[in-house]
């Protein structure tokens, strides 16, 4: 049996344009071979998250941001899809926490669980929240010093002037 070869090119033409568009999937990140959920979370700010970010359950990475939007047009919330390719249980209660993973700023999602018994399904909301910065937090300890010397400062200008015009008496 021989073939011809309008079918030897249109099969060609078919494996290529397949291999094309998993090609274009797997450079935009999109897994097509391996099940995943979404679940959502609503934050009032995502602090510098990217898209592709990484998701971890306890430092271990199980997927990633894949789309960031605000909520509706009239409001400033932002909505974020997180893809979950690792099939752990994860409790409907769950936060999604948005962290800083190193000194230099770099953002994270980190899925804290929750305490309910009902796992969370693919399309959920999970609670969304975040973690201060590591200069938000060096801010927040410096502030209380910072005004403890602002008020030292005063009071020395007070009693420099007093004994400035003490010995000019």
């Amino acid at each position: 049996m021989k073939i011809s070869r309008e079918l030897k090119i249109g099969f060609f033409g078919i494996i290529t344009l397949a291999l094309f568009i998993i090609g274009v999937n797997f450079i935009k990140g999109k897994d097509i071979f391996h099940r995943h959920r979404t679940f959502y979370a609503v934050y009032d700010a995502t602090a510098g998250i990217q898209d592709a970010a990484p998701v971890s359950i306890n430092g271990l990475s199980v997927g990633k941001v894949t789309a960031m939007r605000f909520l509706n047009e009239n409001s400033s919330k932002v909505l974020l899809e997180l893809t979950v390719y690792n099939p752990i249980f994860i409790p409907s209660n769950s936060t999604a926490r948005i962290f800083s993973l190193d000194l230099l700023g770099t953002k994270n999602i980190e899925i804290i669980f929750g305490d309910s018994k009902l796992p969370a399904e693919s399309g959920d909301t999970l609670i969304g929240g975040s973690q201060m910065s590591l200069s938000e937090e060096v801010n927040q300890q410096v502030a209380p010093i910072k005004a403890k010397a602002e008020n030292l400062l005063s009071s020395l200008d007070t009693m420099v002037t007093v004994l400035q015009s003490v010995f000019n008496s």
